[in-house]
């Protein structure tokens, strides 16, 4: 079975995908993945529109 020596991953989501995308991080992060998070936080200001999907 082939394996990923560096864990790295890059996601991000707008504020519709920010409960899934939370929900995927948490299990990847148990898998042993490195997540940087480039989409929306849960104090996001929802007005800003610079963490978009269409920007991550």
């Amino acid at each position: 079975m082939k394996t990923v020596k560096d864990k790295y991953l890059v996601v991000g989501a707008d504020f519709a995908g920010f409960p899934l995308k939370e929900v995927v991080v948490e299990h990847l992060e148990k898998k042993g993945w490195k997540i940087l998070d480039l989409g929306v936080k849960k104090d996001s200001d929802p007005n800003d529109t610079d963490f978009m999907f269409h920007r991550v």
